[in-house]
């Protein structure tokens, strides 16, 4: 393990001390999507989206990239740093985990490419622990010196603070407790692996899941079912929030945490919180940990930047 002196190995690190010195264009590249957007004084003012094409070269990535940060009216002065899914190494080298999402990524010299591309150092980091470093400074998890950021969308990832510091590994994979053994699924993980959090907990499980109960849904629809009382939806839903409340459990377990802050489009849905504190009701009180909703509209861009 690293210190966080590893994030400047692609670029500076501005280390602000309050939200309104967070400033910059931030970039967010998930497995659904991909955000681009110019933060003043830590308000996002305007913001670029656009669809993740899994098969997509790096090349052309980083053209499509390169395209919506300029959009943004790009100055001389102005800060980059990114946040992306999956592994980042000690070097800034990008890696996929979860080959069906990202299929082309392997060991590409992100942090190096975007400098070389925008003429000025760009920082790159995990995405979740770019939200773990937002969350912990300026939102829910501040004055606790033990969190995690828990990203529930189309997979599910951590960003870890430990003694108040973010943690790094020489090959990123820190953090990716997606991949970790779930006693609630024994379906075939993208990563490879078999039983996974992630194979039962995230967007792209849940709807794979409605898939097979027959509804052709989205995330967006399986939680309006869900919200509705309908049976299917409950059945999925609670399945996710139960394999996280467990996860929780076992990050409880392993690094004492104090709070647990989740993220995402899973994680942020109205109602998936309360579930997953539910379902923790029924584990034994020491090893139960705080989980709250994110504070921050845009904990990922920011953190980012911070």
């Amino acid at each position: 393990m690293v210190s966080v002196s590893q994030r400047a190995s692609s670029g500076s690190v501005n280390n602000p001390t309050t939200l309104a010195e967070i400033s910059g264009i931030a970039i967010d590249v998930g497995g659904t999507k991909i955000a681009v957007a110019r933060i003043a004084n830590g308000i996002v003012q305007e913001r670029r989206k656009i669809s993740t094409v899994a098969d997509d070269t790096p090349q052309t990535l980083i053209d499509k990239l390169e395209a919506q940060v300029r959009q943004l009216n790009l100055q001389q002065y102005d800060r980059i740093a990114a946040a992306v899914s999956g592994r980042v190494d000690h070097a800034g080298n990008w890696h996929a985990v979860n080959q069906s999402t990202l299929g082309t990524i392997t060991q590409v010299p992100l942090a190096q490419l975007l400098s070389e591309r925008f003429s000025r150092p760009v920082p790159v980091i995990n995405d979740a622990v770019a939200g773990a470093i937002a969350e912990h400074q300026f939102g829910a998890a501040q004055n606790t010196e033990n969190m995690a950021y828990l990203t529930i969308s189309t997979g599910v990832g951590a960003g870890l603070i430990l003694n108040g510091k973010p943690l790094f590994s020489s090959r990123g994979l820190i953090g990716h407790v997606g991949f970790t053994s779930s006693a609630y699924s024994t379906r075939l993980c993208g990563s490879g692996r078999v039983g996974t959090v992630e194979s039962i907990a995230s967007g792209k499980a849940i709807v794979s899941l409605a898939e097979e109960a027959g509804y052709a849904a989205d995330t967006i629809a399986v939680f309006e079912a869900f919200r509705r009382g309908e049976p299917w939806a409950s059945e999925i839903v609670k399945q996710s929030a139960a394999a996280i409340a467990a996860l929780s459990a076992d990050l409880a377990a392993i690094l004492d945490l104090e709070c647990i802050v989740l993220g995402g489009s899973v994680g942020l849905a109205d109602g998936y919180c309360n579930e997953v504190n539910n379902a923790q009701r029924d584990l034994p009180p020491l090893f139960q940990v705080a989980v709250v909703a994110s504070a921050l509209d845009d904990s990922v861009l920011i953190g980012a930047l911070a």
